[in-house]
């Protein structure tokens, strides 16, 4: 009787893993709103470690900026910024962040940025394919 208790529990939990795989891990259950603020700060710690490649992995391979040109373009800027030290000791101010998301497009705005540079302003555009929310449009004031 104990074995076939032991056995109904294997299969319960085998049936509870699967089902938490198959739901998406750890994204179940997020809001857009929650997914779209991690980005932002996950893309922004990145900015301030200096880590252009993490900076840029969220943005589409057909992003656009208002300052002309794309995702490689936008690279290569950073890098540049970097090179030249205008990455360092950058602050970011998120705290007046709004989040409106209309379907499978988001704004994400004001995102503050302060360093050797001055100071600017970051806004997202956002469309989710795949399940994922990604940078298409950055603009800076």
């Amino acid at each position: 009787m104990k074995a076939i208790a032991m056995k109904f529990g294997v299969v319960a939990l085998a049936l509870v893993v699967m089902a938490g795989c198959a739901g998406g891990g750890a994204a179940k259950g997020k809001s857009d709103e929650t997914m779209i603020k991690e980005l932002v700060d996950q893309a922004m710690a990145s900015l301030v470690a200096q880590d252009i490649e993490a900076m840029t992995a969220s943005y589409a391979e057909d992003f656009k900026s208002d300052q002309g040109g794309g995702k490689a373009e936008m690279k290569e800027f950073l890098t540049g910024a970097k090179d030249q030290g205008f990455l360092k000791d950058i602050k970011i101010d998120t705290s007046k962040l709004v989040i409106a998301v209309d379907g499978a497009k988001a704004t994400a705005k004001p995102i503050g940025l302060e360093g050797a540079f001055g100071a600017l302003t970051l806004e997202f555009t956002l469309e989710k394919r795949e399940g994922a929310w990604l940078v298409t449009y950055q603009a800076q004031f």
